[in-house]
């Protein structure tokens, strides 16, 4: 059992090295990358089209049942 448990640990160590070393970035490549270009912006860009306002529904919302509506007045919870 402890050789066991002595190899699965082994494994766990090989594991996480190569992960990190696949990981971890290398001394050259963090020197020859050029750093990325700031965006230019343009100065005559065309305005956003307007913003509308959001639109309601054609049909009304739900129709109420009348006999649902009684039982809720008789039972005096009501909607």
């Amino acid at each position: 059992m402890t050789r066991l448990s002595m190899m699965l640990l082994g494994v766990i160590a090989v594991a996480t090295g190569i992960a990190l070393a696949l990981t971890m970035p290398r001394q050259e490549t963090l020197d020859e990358a050029p750093p990325p270009a700031a965006p230019v912006q343009k100065a005559n860009l065309t305005p956003p089209p307007p913003v509308s306002p959001p639109r309601l529904a054609d049909r009304p919302e739900d129709p109420v049942d009348p006999a649902v509506e009684a039982a809720d007045l008789e039972d005096g919870s009501g909607s």
